[in-house]
């Protein structure tokens, strides 16, 4: 039985999701050490980008009633968002949108009441946005370059 080294797979494994990303005409340059959760190889204007999975905690998507003074929303996952992803955008029903702040390990606040349980082996992280609309139904955004866009849910303020 014949078996490709790790490195080599993993060469592989980041050639076919800059393919998927509409490919590139640049040259790769082989990661060391071995990509993370979060590492990124440029190639041509495209970065390969392993994107970990983020849950919303805070506001549970569908959730009502959220009080919208400096809201701060929370995440779960394996490693910290920004990077990869851009910081979060809430959208309002009517297009307008806020930009929130890179995540960041939340200080040592509780979770806010009403919080998701985060996966197991997940961290929580947050973001702030200035002072909200009230009454208005947002829906959660994050993006990267390459991989698009991500509805985490929406929620709406009181």
């Amino acid at each position: 039985m014949k078996y490709i080294p790790v490195s080599t797979l993993g060469f592989a494994l980041v050639a076919l999701t800059v393919s998927a990303c509409g490919g590139s005409t640049g040259t790769a340059m082989a990661p060391t050490p071995a990509p993370s959760a979060t590492s990124q190889v440029p190639l041509g204007g495209c970065a390969a980008v392993l994107t970990p999975q983020v849950q919303l905690l805070y506001p549970q998507p569908g959730a009502t009633g959220i009080p919208s003074p400096n809201l701060h929303i929370y995440v779960g996952s394996v490693a910290n968002p920004s990077p990869p992803f851009n910081p979060p955008v809430l959208t309002a029903a009517n297009g307008s949108t806020i930009t929130g702040t890179a995540f960041a390990p939340p200080s040592p606040e509780p979770t806010p009441m009403g919080s998701a349980t985060p996966q197991p082996n997940d961290q929580e992280f947050v973001s702030a946005f200035s002072t909200l609309a009230s009454a208005t139904t947002y829906t959660v955004t994050l993006s990267t370059a390459c991989s698009g866009t991500m509805t985490l849910g929406s929620f709406t303020t009181q």
